[in-house]
């Protein structure tokens, strides 16, 4: 699915990602490209490629054109550069010194790139996204925002209180184009954490593949009050793991975050 592969000349080739595809033809040196997006909501479970196909039909779509030199082309996973705003329905109380997981499954970047140098033709998230801040306008940030809800796993050290009727809405996760994210949130403060929603930082974070699904790196948020949260990146579980797809930075393993009282009111009981 995600390997490259030499294309036959004008031969058009089709990948089936859960209800998007992606198109690609080569003729000569130019490339031909088209990506046909859907909703969030509406994934299904068709999955595989690349697959040789009649031309697609293009109705509204526009397709690419690419010139570019390499013989072989593949369709790689990553992760938006831009953060994912996850959400908590109806929030869930994390009493100090408690912590909880949550899987999170990240809609992916898909790139055309062409070997041997991994030059990229053209990306898309094939899954349409609405946009939104967290936090406020002057110390927050932009991101995605993922229109399902999150459901906390406590381990038996941890104390979760959540209401009985708090449930994933109702969007087909099992499916093998989303990028599985395990997310642990420790309250190392003094008083209970209130989380409603957070943002996953995404430039520290590769992309593997295993048992043929997509996976990230175990994403670590640490609440020490004083309105500090640390983000660290845990690469331990992925050891084995065939990986797709490199962070942007590689070097980091954690970040800070220290932004004003209203960026922390949607995370913490200020």
């Amino acid at each position: 699915m995600w390997d490259f592969f030499e294309p036959k000349n004008n031969e058009w080739y089709r990948w089936d990602l859960n209800g998007a595809s992606a198109f690609l033809q080569k003729v000569g040196d130019t490339w031909h490209l088209l990506f046909s997006q859907i909703p969030f909501e509406d994934l299904t479970d068709g999955f595989g490629g690349p697959y040789a196909v009649e031309a697609p039909e293009t109705e509204d779509k526009a397709i690419s054109f690419v010139i570019g030199n390499g013989k072989k082309a593949a369709l790689r996973p990553y992760l938006s550069g831009m953060p994912y705003l996850v959400t908590v329905k109806d929030g869930v109380r994390i009493m100090p010194g408690a912590e909880t997981r949550f899987d999170v499954k990240l809609p992916p970047l898909i790139r055309f790139e062409t070997a041997p140098h991994e030059q990229p033709l053209a990306e898309i998230i094939p899954f349409v996204l609405s946009r939104t801040w967290f936090g406020d306008t002057m110390s927050g940030i932009f991101c995605h925002s993922l229109p399902s809800f999150l459901v906390p796993r406590c381990d038996g050290n941890s104390i979760c209180l959540l209401d009985a009727e708090n449930s994933a809405v109702g969007v087909n996760t099992n499916v093998q184009s989303l990028i599985r994210c395990e997310l642990l949130i420790r309250n190392t403060s003094k008083t209970a954490m209130n989380l409603k929603q957070t943002a996953i930082y995404t430039d520290m974070l590769n992309v593997y593949e295993k048992d043929g699904k997509l996976e990230t790196d175990e994403v670590i948020l640490d609440s020490f009050g004083d309105d500090n949260l640390k983000m660290s990146i845990s690469h331990e579980q992925k050891k084995g793991c065939k990986k797709l797809s490199s962070s942007i930075n590689g070097g980091k393993s954690e970040v800070f975050i220290r932004h004003g009282v209203e960026f922390l009111k949607v995370v913490n009981s200020v």
